[in-house]
């Protein structure tokens, strides 16, 4: 069973994270790597190789040094590796990577995978604990697994109707971080079915109950949960259209 870790949202809620394994992230730079190969026997093969000149040699090997910062940067913290691993980059406290944090991990990548081999890397990823190695620790992260949740995405992403009724009007209180916490939530009650996931279903729901001001109590915490998701798609979808 893959390794867990728990980040608290700036909501209070705590979620779960199934980390990377050594194997996925080893197999992700293989993938990578192979990339780099392919590159270069593309450059091997071209006909203006032989008169290279060293300015062109340091042109043309650019998008191997800056594939990883680039790729996690505007691929949302995936590699192609990471990407066909279904792995990716996240932050232990619950926020997007910034640019910061993807230029640190680049940077100390050189030192632990570039120079060392990646050995310093499997060495610190089993020491740390929580699947990190330097530049995850410098930079507050980890790679975390990519949950598939298919039929979820249907039902929580889905497009209301023009005729849709809205049953909590004043869900525009929430804002999209929230609306985000709620949807993890239920993924992951559906996913692990486990106590941990039940109970921090229903703190969602009492904290969404107290900020919508919804005096009643919920008979059924995961329909009305999908009933908020879709009263705010709807007059979040209404609101883009008028502006």
């Amino acid at each position: 069973m893959a390794e867990i870790v728990r980040i608290r949202t700036t909501q209070n809620v705590e979620i779960e994270y199934q980390i990377a394994s050594l194997g996925e992230r080893i197999i992700a730079s293989l993938i990578d790597g192979s990339l780099f190969v392919a590159y270069g026997l593309m450059l091997s093969y071209s006909a203006d190789f032989i008169n290279f000149t060293p300015a062109k040699i340091i042109i043309a090997i650019l998008p191997i040094v800056f594939y990883h910062f680039y790729m996690e940067l505007y691929n949302n913290g995936k590699s192609v590796g990471k990407q066909v691993m279904k792995i990716k980059v996240i932050r232990l406290d619950g926020q997007k990577p910034s640019i910061g944090d993807y230029a640190i991990r680049w940077l100390l990548r050189m030192l632990e995978v570039s120079i060392t081999g990646g050995g310093l890397a499997v060495i610190v990823y089993l020491a740390s604990g929580k699947g990190q190695r330097l530049g995850d620790m410098a930079a507050g992260t980890c790679v975390s697994r990519i949950s598939s949740g298919t039929a979820i995405k249907r039902t929580l992403y889905a497009q209301t109707k023009d005729d849709y009724e809205v049953t909590y009007p004043n869900v525009e209180m929430l804002s999209a971080e929230d609306i985000s916490v709620i949807k993890q939530a239920i993924r992951l009650k559906r996913e692990y079915k486990s106590v941990e996931s039940l109970e921090m279903l229903e703190e969602v729901k009492i904290k969404v109950q107290q900020t919508l001001i919804i005096p009643f109590q919920v008979a059924d915490t995961e329909k009305f949960l999908i009933t908020v998701v879709k009263d705010y798609n709807h007059i979040a979808g209404k609101e883009m259209q008028v502006s």
